[in-house]
């Protein structure tokens, strides 16, 4: 999911195949099952705000998975409530994955897997340690696409 045009774009150049902006498509689970024949997905990496963990739930197919990026997807559910979220997980018998950022033995999974596939990671901008500031503001608007790197001098 994107919240732009211009980042779906971004992404179509990228080789992304279906891309879905949840400002125009809210519920963004029902066009998930419909790209997929009414399935879902297997996996969904939930790194989403307030109120994205249930449409991810909802994307997953029977027996999926969703992972949850530390604390990102924290705060305000929306309209669900927890016992709406537990029904989900548990009828859908979907799990609910938690990654704790920055642990060192999946960073270093993950290099290995980007390093064996050639996955090169998309970054955005690159700011000095001194812009600190520049750069936790730069990602509070919303416009960047791709990684934010704080370079430490």
């Amino acid at each position: 999911t994107t919240s732009s045009k211009e980042k779906a774009a971004k992404y179509k150049d990228l080789g992304v195949d279906e891309i879905i902006n949840y400002r125009e498509v809210p519920e963004w689970s029902s066009k998930v099952k419909e790209l997929t024949g009414g399935k879902g997905v297997e996996q969904v990496l939930e790194v989403g705000g307030q109120g994205t963990l249930m449409q991810s739930l909802k994307s997953v197919k029977r027996e999926g998975s969703v992972h949850v990026i530390g604390a990102v997807a924290q705060g305000n559910p929306g309209s669900e409530t927890l016992q709406d979220l537990a029904k989900t997980v548990l009828f859908g018998q979907i799990s609910v994955i938690g990654i704790l950022v920055g642990n060192k033995a999946m960073c270093e999974r993950l290099d290995a897997f980007m390093a064996e596939h050639k996955i090169k990671p998309v970054i955005d901008r690159v700011f000095g340690w001194s812009e600190v500031v520049d750069a936790l503001d730069y990602q509070l608007s919303g416009s960047h696409f791709g990684k934010i790197v704080i370079k430490i001098d």
